[in-house]
């Protein structure tokens, strides 16, 4: 190898370990080793030392494999290799040392060494005749010392660097023109920490550094994610890229616009990024991980580590007492590799920030949509500060908008659509419509989960104001308007923290502006009218449709969440696995605290409690299932894209979906007693418990609906469009129920599911599915819910607790009535759902007749969601009480009787 510098060629010749003599090896100890990935991009400096300049003998670079420093090869001057193989022997200083043993030297055999000076040299440049600044000679008379470089040399590459056209290449960039212009980059060498509170965002700040040197200049990235996901780390790509929604990206429910922008910058991301963005989400990672896969990258620019942890977890070494061991190993990585290194953590304590000893921090704050990064450097403290602009929802920060006048952000990517944002009022809009843009910005921190701490109403409303007003839906954007000024009205109560008071003044702005136009009232539905969306072919009439009961004592007037559920306590994390001897006491309690809160405001008049209990039954369920899902494995759609055939034309007409509600009675059985040929029977009457609680119990989809005709797909739940079905039995109710039309017909899961166990009982043939709206499905959305419920109930009867009981059947009941397109619940909109539950609750009275009928009883009548008629002995086969599983007996009868 040679390099020629300053008129002067140097030659070193990169040797396998194994050809140096005893003497030199035992020496090896003694001289400067290099890191094979940290070799490359200096060699021609290695091949300078190690040659000399005639006047000094050369020092030998030792080449380290990987992290446990294995010699593999050395570079010594190119005049002590000859070419007939003899042991390379290196003169010795004056006045070395030579004690030390060559035992202490690890060894290779000779074609393993071989192969890696072949690996060594094969990924380098060869010694080039540019003529680069030489730095001074390595001084004579110690092979043992390190190489120094000369202060003028040094100078004229930091002055040549710091000129305008010739900016240093290698440092990394977040793509904030701001902040970049602050921070001078990511140097090479350097750890530099972005420090933040939770839910300051502060892991955005090393994404953009990514992608920005992924994408934008295509250099390779080590993206190292702790506590993240790949998954994660891809859609917070989108997101920022597109832009596009980042929590409607997570829970499927992306508008066609934001589709075609996520599709179109998946496919850039994958023409651009695919090979360059590693990507290493394994469980338990250290810092020894990262360093390891670092040096298998060719030609890193950048490593990102998201996040260092501040709370101890056994399970995340990269957390709690073990930070600053792993900053300085992530620093030590830097130095070793000559790449930049950002890593995100989440405190902004100072104790443990100063105990981290990074070369540079950078402190995130953030207020509402306004951001603050304050730089700071080990020696020199705080430095500057820059303000950027927090977009959050697309989870990213911009450039303030005066800064990005002057000199624009990273654009989308080409091919990608660009949206415009999500709250500009035009200028010719409605007097109110700079209000409602307002409240809605205001209300972001709230409705993405950032914030908590007004009501669930209120804050569902406000998120269902604003997803209809980007989708422009006029009809549900009024009786929206009018909630939100109601509830404004009544002066709800605000956290004492900076965004609850935005939100509170943009409220009463709202209100105001209302007021003063005093539009009319539309009459519409409350439910969110569906706009694009797979619509079905026309089915067949039904005569014989039964709309579900009304739902009994509804009041014009909902109350605000009990103050019990106000609480924003996390609930512990052994609530609730009652197989390992946990239970839902946090839980609950909060049902016993709201019934004690209603008692003390009715003076202990329990019907008076049970009315205030009713009225706040839907926000206190809501409350309840969100709690329910802390911790929880699916993050279900809240808003999906309706369908068209989920939605009613109007409030008094059902949507085009058939539940199989029953109402059969067994006619041949009747018309044999009426005419004599049957004996008269005996007849009870049963009821079944907690139809609806028991229903929760279900396959439920978790995300948006889309449609396929891939038939019947286990792992799935939702509409299915199932041929005309056959029932032969006169004495089994039709699983379909009332149903006397020919199909096809529009089933839900829990319908489609009862006919394929009809079909594995040998009654009928399989369902023909025709094509299908599936999400994938699980029967875990709604089950701690539903044992909450349970257990809450199963103690007010046990208690005798009118109170407690009323008020748990009134929450779950209206739970169900509720979360399709009622006015009253704006939190969740599942008409799918609604379906499903309901129908399981009919499947399961299906499956109570059949089984009677199984066991050699007569059955004469089954109807709604929780009555058997029956002739025979039931109690063989259900015990008699009030508990889920139990039956009740409603009344005795003689058919043929008087």
């Amino acid at each position: 190898m040679a390099k020629r510098a300053r008129g002067h060629l140097f030659r070193a010749a990169l040797i396998p370990i194994g050809r140096l003599d005893t003497s030199a090896h035992a020496r090896l100890r003694n001289w400067p080793a290099w890191l094979r990935t940290a070799a490359r991009p200096k060699l021609g400096d290695l091949v300078r030392d190690a040659a000399g300049d005639g006047r000094a003998a050369g020092v030998p670079q030792v080449i380290l494999d990987r992290a446990d420093a294995t010699p593999l090869a050395v570079l010594v001057d190119a005049r002590l290799v000859s070419s007939d193989g003899i042991p390379v022997r290196v003169p010795e200083p004056p006045g070395a040392d030579t004690a030390v043993s060559s035992a202490e030297v690890p060894d290779q055999q000779p074609n393993d060494a071989e192969q890696s000076v072949a690996s060594v040299a094969g990924g380098v440049i060869t010694a080039h005749d540019a003529d680069t600044p030489e730095s001074a000679p390595a001084p004579g008379g110690s092979e043992g010392k390190r190489p120094l470089a000369a202060f003028g040399d040094v100078l004229g590459e930091v002055l040549a660097a710091r000129q305008p056209e010739s900016r240093p290449q290698d440092a990394a960039q977040f793509g904030l023109t701001t902040l970049d212009a602050a921070v001078g980059g990511l140097l090479p060498g350097k750890l530099t920490l972005v420090a933040g509170a939770p839910n300051a965002g502060a892991s955005l700040l090393p994404a953009a550094a990514a992608r920005h040197t992924a994408l934008h200049r295509q250099l390779p990235v080590l993206y190292a994610a702790s506590g993240l996901t790949r998954t994660d780390v891809v859609m917070r790509v989108i997101a920022a890229e597109g832009p596009v929604h980042y929590r409607r990206l997570r829970l499927n429910q992306l508008t066609d616009q934001e589709q075609q922008t996520a599709a179109a910058v998946a496919e850039k991301l994958q023409a651009l990024a695919g090979t360059v963005w590693h990507i290493d989400d394994g469980t338990g990672l250290r810092a020894a991980d990262i360093s390891e896969a670092a040096r298998d990258i060719e030609g890193l620019a950048l490593i990102v580590v998201d996040r260092l942890q501040r709370l101890p977890d056994p399970l995340v070494p990269l957390s709690g007492s073990d930070l600053p061991a792993a900053a300085q190993a992530l620093a030590q990585l830097a130095r070793v590799l000559r790449v930049p290194v950002v890593a995100a953590v989440d405190t902004d304590e100072e104790a443990l920030l100063t105990a981290l000893d990074a070369d540079v921090t950078l402190t995130v704050t953030r207020q509402d949509e306004r951001a603050e990064v304050t730089y700071a450097e080990r020696d020199f403290g705080i430095l500057s500060t820059v303000e950027l602009r927090a977009d959050l929802a697309c989870a990213r920060f911009t450039d303030t908008p005066a800064e990005a006048e002057e000199a624009p952000t990273t654009t989308p990517l080409a091919g990608a659509t660009a949206q415009a944002p999500v709250a500009e009022a035009s200028a010719d809009a409605p007097v109110d419509s700079v209000e409602e843009a307002d409240l809605l910005a205001a209300a972001k921190p709230f409705t993405s989960g950032a914030s908590t701490g007004i009501s669930a109403r209120l804050n569902g409303t406000l998120a269902a104001l604003a997803q209809a007003r980007a989708a422009g839906d006029e009809q549900d954007l009024e009786v929206l308007r009018q909630t939100v000024a109601a509830l404004a009205a009544q002066g709800p109560h605000m956290p004492e923290t900076d965004e609850g008071q935005r939100l509170g003044t943009a409220l009463a702005a709202f209100d105001k502006a209302r007021r003063s136009t005093a539009p009319a009232s539309p009459q519409a539905p409350a439910g969110i009218t569906p706009t694009a969306a797979p619509a079905p072919a026309a089915s067949a009439t039904v005569t014989e449709r039964t709309e579900p009961e009304p739902e009994p004592e509804l009041v014009a007037e909902a109350e605000d969440v009990s103050e019990a559920f106000q609480d924003n306590t996390v609930p512990p994390e052994d609530s609730g696995n009652v197989k390992r001897g946990r239970t839902y006491t946090f839980f609950t309690n909060k049902i016993a605290a709201a019934v004690d809160q209603a008692l003390q405001e009715t003076g202990g008049d329990i019907d008076e409690a049970v009315k205030l209990l009713k009225r706040k039954a839907v926000p206190d369920a809501m409350a309840l299932f969100k709690l329910s899902r802390v911790g929880a494995t699916y993050e279900h759609s809240v808003y999906p894209e309706p369908l068209e055939f989920l939605s009613k034309p109007s409030q008094k007409e059902s949507d085009q979906i058939w539940e199989g509600r029953h109402k059969w009675r067994n006619e041949s059985l009747r018309t044999a007693v009426k005419k004599g040929l049957q004996a008269a029977l005996d007849v009870t009457a049963l009821d079944t418990n907690c139809a609806y609680l028991s229903a929760f119990k279900t396959y439920l989809p978790i995300g948006a609906l889309r449609h396929h005709e891939r038939g019947y797909l286990s792992g799935e739940s939702g509409i299915h469009r199932v041929d005309h079905f056959e029932w032969h039995h006169e004495d089994l109710p039709n699983p379909l129920g009332g149903r006397v039309e020919p199909g096809p017909y529009l089933l839900d899961e829990a319908t489609v599911r009862l006919l394929i166990r009809c079909h594995e009982l040998g009654l009928s043939e399989p369902p023909h599915i025709l094509e299908s709206w599936t999400s994938g499905g699980t029967e875990a959305l709604l089950e701690k819910f539903r044992r909450i419920l349970n257990e809450s109930r199963t103690e007010a009867v046990q208690s005798n607790d009118k109170a407690t009981e009323e008020y748990v059947k009134a929450m779950y009941s209206r739970f169900t009535s509720t979360i399709g397109e009622s006015g009253k619940n704006q939190e969740l909109r599942r008409a799918d759902w609604v379906h499903i539950i309901r129908s399981q609750a009919f499947a399961s009275l299906w499956l109570k007749a059949h089984r009677a009928y199984r066991e050699g009883l007569t059955l004469v009548q089954v109807a709604g969601v929780d009555e058997i008629h029956l002739s025979g002995d039931w109690r063989q086969i259900w015990k008699e009480g009030r508990m889920p599983g139990e039956i009740k007996m409603k009344r005795l009868y003689t058919l043929g009787g008087n």
